[in-house]
Parts: structure tokens; C-alpha cells; sequence
């Protein structure tokens, strides 16, 4: 039986006893060939616990052949062991600085992306038809009046939202015949809120779109206000369930794709959560949290008893969990470990 030869102390580490007694290499190892008498076993990290500790990547074994060629082939493998070790720690260093950098940009991605704290509050989007900072509004009409005191919405903008095909879109409630009014008072007061309500800081997130260089996302909508719409729309008709893209616009307003067929909203939501989350690009999530629990946005609420939402926005930036910074680095962590996977395995 044929000795194995370990080249160094350093890499004998990773050898192990087979059932025999004899030394053998690792079972992941993928054995490859350099010269006659040298055969060196590479396996990837990715297959190791050790990390770089491990030397993982390379061991070297030598085939005894007689005493007079024994010291030579040692040289051999030890230079060579030397030149795969450096290259390996070079390795190492190369992807620790890359590394590094990444998440460093990565971050400041992320945290750019949201607001600060102090920007959270009484804040207005950047978007389309949002006034630069919020401001008392004595003539907003109907179903955005609740956001008269302190409003992001112009006297025009509200009047706007409870039209059809309006100036602000030119989106078409009644693309698949007449919508139910009863439904269609929910998306005009989705419309106020979005426009008019200066409580949406902690949910928004830069975007790089030509009508706007800001939306919000996942805020956090009360689970009272998602239900009762979805119960008013259900018999309503629809074609699609997001519709922040695929239309027809070819007329100049929204028309339903050749291949959507129209059916019923609860053909296409469901659930409610489905309409609220997916409607718009999930710039609602349907919240677990009731109606005056200070911990979810109202869509409707009563001016008289003030504006609930000022305090769920205050709570959201405060505590810091509107999901915002983690909407930046739920992305960055998933295109880290891409990258760590690709430089780990070559």
C-alpha cells in the first residue's frame, strides 16, 4: 500500500485517519493532477465549516517511489504548497477588501434610500402633483377634507381626485364597465390620502421614475379599512391585479391589455389582502392592528376628532421599524450572498 505524503505541518491539519489507519483526504476534496508525482486535492470552501482557517483549499500528497528520489519530491511539493498557500491567502484578502466595500455602498445605499428620523414627520412625497412641504388647505373638496388643516394636496389636486380619467393619471376607474360607486369611493379616498396626507414619511422610499422621485411602501393600512374595501369592490370588474403597470395607454387613459379578460375584483384579489398589498405595488400592507390602535393608517377617519395618523407616523419614525432601512437591505444582503457564493467557488 502507498504512503500519502502530507507537504507541510500547516496542511496536515486537514488530513484525517481512513478505517485502515491510513491518512486520506477529505471526502469533499476533488483530486486533479499536476505533475507525475503530485497529486493535489481541491475542494471548495462553500463545502468546509472552517472558513479560511482551513486551508481548505488545498492539500497536497506525494507518491513515495523509492528512497533516492524522496527529499527532491518533497522540495517539489513544499515550494508548490508554498506558492498554492500564498495564492490562496491573496485570495482571501482580494474578497475581504471587496467585501468590505460592498457593504459599505450597500449601506449608504440603504440608508439613503429612507428618510431620517427627523425628515419623517409632516413631510410631503416628491412626486407628481405633492406640494413641496404641507400647509392648510380651507377649500379641499369632499372626500379629501379631512386633510384641510395640514394637507400635501392643492384645492385643485382634490377636486381632480373624485373625477374620471382626471388630469392627475388619466387612470380609468370604469375600465371594465362601470365600477360600483360604493367601490369607487374607496379608490377616491385612497387618492386623498396618497395626495393629501403628510403622515407618510416614515413609509417613504426614493424611485427613480419619470412622474415621481418618491413613493411610499408597506404602510401599514388598518385591517378595518382593507376588509370593508375589499367587501365593496368584490362585485365590481376588473383585468389585472397590479395596477401600477401593464396597461394599454395607447387612447390616452388606461385600457386593459388584449389578453386581460375581465372579471370579477375577487376573481383577481381574493383575499383583502390581496387587493391592498398588490393593487399598487405594495404601497399598502394590510395591517393585523385595528382602527384607533395608534399602530396602523387610517384611510378614513373623522377630522372633528383630529388626525389619528399624526401619531402612528410619529410611532412608525420613533421606533424605527416602518420597514423602510429594511426595504434597502432586504436587496443588498441578497446580492451579497450571490457575490460571496461566486468569489467562494471561483
Amino acid at each position: 500500500m502507498q504512503e500519502p505524503l502530507p507537504v507541510g505541518e500547516a496542511l496536515a491539519g486537514e488530513l484525517r485517519k481512513g478505517r485502515s489507519g491510513e491518512v486520506v483526504p477529505p471526502p469533499a476534496a476533488k483530486l486533479r493532477l499536476h505533475c507525475p508525482q503530485v497529486a493535489v486535492v481541491s475542494y471548495h470552501l462553500a463545502q468546509t465549516s472552517t472558513g479560511p482557517s482551513s486551508l481548505g483549499s488545498t492539500v497536497l500528497w506525494g507518491k513515495r517511489r523509492g528512497e533516492g528520489r524522496r527529499s527532491g519530491l518533497g522540495r517539489e511539493t513544499g515550494n508548490l504548497a508554498k506558492k498554492l498557500t500564498a495564492a490562496f491567502w491573496q485570495k482571501w484578502i482580494n474578497m475581504a477588501w471587496r467585501l468590505t466595500l460592498f457593504v459599505l455602498l450597500g449601506l449608504v445605499a440603504a440608508v439613503g434610500g429612507a428618510r431620517a428620523k427627523s425628515d419623517m414627520l409632516n413631510v410631503c412625497m416628491d412626486a407628481k402633483h405633492h406640494k413641496p412641504k404641507p400647509s392648510p388647505e380651507d377649500k379641499l373638496h369632499d372626500q379629501c377634507s379631512p386633510w384641510r388643516k395640514n394637507s400635501c394636496c392643492s384645492v385643485n389636486t382634490s377636486l381632480e381626485a373624485h373625477k374620471d380619467i382626471s388630469y392627475l393619471y388619466r387612470f380609468n376607474w370604469d375600465h371594465c364597465g362601470k365600477m360600483e360607486p360604493a367601490c369607487k369611493r374607496h379608490f377616491i379616498q385612497d387618492t386623498c390620502l396618497y395626495e393629501c396626507s403628510p403622515n407618510l414619511g416614515p413609509w417613504i422610499q426614493e424611485v427613480n421614475q419619470k412622474w415621481r422621485r418618491e413613493r411610499i411602501l408597506n404602510v401599514p393600512l388598518c385591517k378595518e379599512d382593507c376588509q370593508i374595501w375589499w367587501e365593496d369592490c368584490r362585485t365590481s370588474y376588473t383585468c389585472k391585479s397590479n395596477w401600477h403597470k401593464g396597461w394599454n395607454w395607447t387612447s390616452g387613459y388606461n385600457q386593459c391589455p388584449v389578453s386581460a379578460a375581465c372579471h370579477r375584483f375577487d376573481f383577481y384579489f381574493p383575499t383583502p389582502a390581496a387587493l391592498c398589498n398588490e393593487i399598487w405595488s405594495h404601497s399598502f400592507e394590510v395591517s393585523s392592528y385595528s382602527r384607533g390602535s395608534g399602530r396602523c393608517i387610517q384611510m378614513w377617519f373623522d377630522p372633528a376628532q383630529g388626525n389619528p395618523n399624526e401619531a402612528v407616523a410619529r410611532y412608525y419614525a420613533e421606533n424605527g421599524d416602518a420597514g423602510a432601512v429594511a426595504q434597502g437591505i432586504g436587496p443588498l444582503l441578497t446580492n451579497l450572498t450571490e457575490m460571496v457564493k461566486h468569489w467562494v467557488t471561483g
